[in-house]
């Protein structure tokens, strides 16, 4: 049976989940990682910020892939990119959100390859913030805490950009 008090319903969640001083108490009481600690480590992310920090990632990339690809390569994208490229220009692609008749559906190989891919082909060198972007993106992708660090991260980012 459930205890009412160590349970909640955050806005935007799927069903109820343990409050996350419950979480973090367990994983305080656990001497070596248990199969559940994954599940209660992921409960301690504060999904507010979380959200608002990837929000200006998304933003970010779109800045970094549009300043690095309109500056020069100094590479052709990666065969993986190219395969990517295939996949969606074939029907098979039935995960594509581009409909048919969108103004930019994307036509070559760059609109597929990584963050990091892109980065590492600018002839241009890039601030650190802008590169740094790429690891709070993949932090806050993959669900990890968050905290000042990412905060100052993002800030960081946003200083160098405006």
């Amino acid at each position: 049976m459930k205890q009412v008090d160590l349970w909640w319903n955050p806005p935007h969640s799927i069903g109820s989940r343990l409050a996350p001083w419950v979480c973090r108490a367990v994983i305080l009481q656990q001497s070596s990682m248990e199969p559940s600690t994954w599940k209660l480590r992921n409960e301690l992310v504060c999904e507010p910020l979380s959200r608002a920090l990837f929000t200006i990632c998304q933003q970010g990339e779109a800045l970094i892939r549009s300043r690095v690809l309109q500056s020069g390569n100094s590479t052709k994208p990666s065969a993986e990119a190219n395969e990517r490229l295939i996949r969606f220009q074939s029907d098979w692609n039935q995960f594509s959100l581009y409909p048919q008749n969108h103004p930019a559906r994307p036509a070559e190989a760059w609109a597929f390859a990584s963050l990091g891919e892109v980065i590492n082909a600018t002839t241009d060198r890039l601030p650190e913030a802008l590169k740094n972007l790429l690891w709070l993106r993949n932090d806050v992708g993959h669900g990890h805490y968050v905290g000042w660090k990412q905060v100052l991260t993002a800030i960081d980012f946003m200083r160098v950009v405006q």
